[in-house]
Parts: structure tokens; C-alpha cells; sequence
């Protein structure tokens, strides 16, 4: 039977809790094969600017969590540790002070790509991943980088550590357990900032992945429509003119993206984009989707379906000459993704 565990870290502010719409929720792949299920949930959901977001997994076993604050230039947060115990589908879940600087986390992203490590990075924009603002931007590897809107530009070497009041240990949970981690709280304004965390052993669809909707079950509902359709591509390996490559990336988005060293940016859309050089050269098949540019071809082959559940749907691909990448690639891994919720916000971020 899965529970419920309520854990207080509490960070109790007295100055103003701002709150934004960061990286929400998503699924990071541990390097030891577990799947941990993220989603931050914010009391009532009061959008505002002040607040960064940071996840990282680019430490092995340790996934990173830091929240940062402009207005009093501090940070805060703990490093995730999870374990796989002997008894099957247990796992011991350990908390500890943050062991990296939000500045070292941004800068071991930068320089991922070239490496082989992955990275995904979130910043302002629309419907990215589950509905909420956010670009993503990866580079084949198992590890992952999430930042929410702003926060590349920031500079973060000044900035103070507030350690938080306790960090939980040997917290045991079981397959498919959710563990809630009560973060920040401002009284004055009954507004609170939590972490959802879920374990399980299963190896995620979906690879890893976050997006940056606000979680909030105030939300109201709206209607379903072809807006709110994902295009995703998971690990997928890549032939042009028959040469194969291999990624570890997982990307989603509505408006998704792939840079080529040597080549140039792709943009592909699911839908016509009225006033954009946009040509429906691409078809998806299930798992699959190519599209010929320039008498090349290229394909991709990912490892669940493009849309949905899959099917054959037709592809617009946009050329996109101007994108300057600012991540070192290398011949073996010369792709960066990306994904965004509308192609004005892929655009912006050039």
C-alpha cells in the first residue's frame, strides 16, 4: 500500500515570500536505476518574481535541490540521496546540507555538453513540459540540469547559504511511497513551498525530464486542444545520410528543437506556423519521425511514440541560421535539444 510521509524542513521567512512559476515536476533518472518523481507544490499558487529554482542530477547518486532568493541574495536547499535496500522495493531516502554552490551547478551545466553529461535547462516561457513556463535545453547524457526562468543570468558567486533547520536521515520508504518535504513557509501570508518527492524502481518511459507548470490543485480546468499536444523525443538515435549517432537526452515540449554542429538549429512544429518560414517537409510515424533538408535526411528514432500514443501525423520543420549555441560540442556528441511551449519563446532565447 503506498503512503503518504510529511516531513518538515521548514525555512520560516518573515520577509516577503515571493513565489514564481519554476520547474515544477518531472522524473530524474538516478545513475543506480532508481526513478525519482518530482513535483513542487506551492500554497495557494500566487505568482510573483524573486524565487529560482534548481535541480540537479549531474552527481552520480545525488541529486542536487537548491532555491535561490534575488531580493536577499541567499540560497538554500539539500542534496537527495536514495538507496535500493536488500528487502525488495525498499529504499532508504537521506537529506544532507547542500554539498555545491547554485553558481557551481550552473557552471558544471555549461560545460556538460562537451563531456558527454546531459543537460536540461528551464527558462521563461509557455506550456513547456506539463503546461507552465519553461525551456528546456539538453545535450545526450543520463544526468540533468533543471533552472528555472532568470536565473542563467544571474550571478550567483555572491550570494549567502541559509542552511535549513534540519535535514531528515534513513527516511525508509517503499515502491511508489511519496514523501513531502515542507521547504519554505510565510506566516504572514499563509503561502507555502513544498517538495513532492516519489521513489520507485521502475526504469521511467519517459527518461528524464522537468517541467515547470505551477502545481496547484487551485488551478481551474480549461479545454484540452492541440496546444496542449507534447512532442517528445526519448534517447532517441539519429541518422544523417546514414551516419547513426546515440543520445541519453529526453526533450519535450510543444515547440521542440535540435541544434546539429556544422549544420544548424531545426525547429519543428506539429502544427503550421502562420508568418514563419515553416515547410512541411517532415512525416512522424509512431516512434519515429524524418524529414530531408537540402538533400540531406535525417531520422529519428526514439524510444516511446512522438505524440501521444502514436500514430502518423505530419511535421513542419523551420531552418533556423541565426541560433549560436554556448555549449562546447564535441564530433561524437554534436546535438543540443531544446523545447519550449510556443516558438516565440524558442525564438527569444537565441
Amino acid at each position: 500500500m503506498k503512503k503518504e510521509l510529511n516531513i518538515s524542513l521548514i525555512c520560516l521567512l518573515i520577509l516577503y515570500l515571493p513565489i514564481i512559476a519554476f520547474p515544477q515536476q518531472g522524473t530524474i533518472q538516478m545513475s543506480n536505476g532508481i526513478t525519482v518523481r518530482v513535483r513542487t507544490k506551492v500554497t495557494p499558487s500566487d505568482p510573483a518574481a524573486g524565487l529560482g529554482n534548481i535541480w540537479s542530477s549531474n552527481s552520480g547518486n545525488i541529486i542536487h535541490r537548491v532555491i535561490t532568493d534575488k531580493i536577499n541574495r541567499i540560497y538554500f536547499g539539500y542534496d537527495l540521496l536514495v538507496e535500493r535496500l536488500d528487502e525488495l522495493g525498499k529504499f532508504k531516502v537521506t537529506t544532507k546540507p547542500l554539498s555545491k554552490t547554485p553558481d557551481a551547478i550552473l557552471n558544471s551545466s555549461k560545460t556538460a555538453a562537451g563531456s558527454g553529461k546531459g543537460v536540461s535547462v528551464t527558462s521563461g516561457s509557455k506550456n513547456a513540459v506539463g503546461g507552465g513556463k519553461g525551456v528546456s535545453v539538453g545535450s545526450g547524457g543520463k544526468s540533468a540540469v533543471a533552472i528555472s526562468p532568470d536565473i542563467g543570468t544571474r550571478d550567483l558567486k555572491n550570494y549567502t547559504s541559509r542552511p535549513l533547520p534540519n535535514y531528515p536521515q534513513n527516511i525508509i520508504v517503499e515502491e511508489g511511497d511519496t514523501i513531502t518535504l515542507d521547504l519554505l513557509e510565510n506566516t504572514s501570508k499563509n503561502s507555502k513551498i513544498s517538495d513532492q518527492i516519489t521513489i520507485t524502481g521502475k526504469s521511467s518511459n519517459f527518461g528524464t525530464y522537468v517541467s515547470s507548470g505551477i502545481s496547484s490543485d487551485d488551478k481551474p480546468a480549461k479545454t484540452f486542444g492541440i496546444d496542449d499536444v507534447i512532442f517528445r523525443m526519448e534517447q532517441p538515435r539519429i541518422s544523417i545520410n546514414d551516419k547513426e549517432y546515440k543520445t541519453r537526452s529526453t526533450i519535450a515540449g510543444n515547440v521542440v528543437w535540435i541544434y546539429i554542429e556544422g549544420k544548424g538549429r531545426f525547429i519543428f512544429s506539429i502544427k503550421p506556423q502562420p508568418g514563419y518560414d515553416f515547410q512541411q517537409i517532415g512525416t512522424i510515424r509512431n516512434n519515429n519521425f524524418s524529414f530531408k533538408f537540402k538533400g540531406e535526411e535525417y531520422k529519428f528514432d526514439s524510444r516511446s511514440p512522438i505524440l501521444g500514443l502514436g500514430g502518423n501525423w505530419n511535421l513542419w520543420v523551420m531552418f533556423d541560421p541565426n541560433y549560436k549555441t554556448g555549449y562546447e560540442l564535441t564530433e561524437k556528441n554534436p546535438f543540443v535539444f531544446g523545447a519550449a511551449g510556443t516558438l516565440q519563446d524558442v525564438l527569444q532565447n537565441r
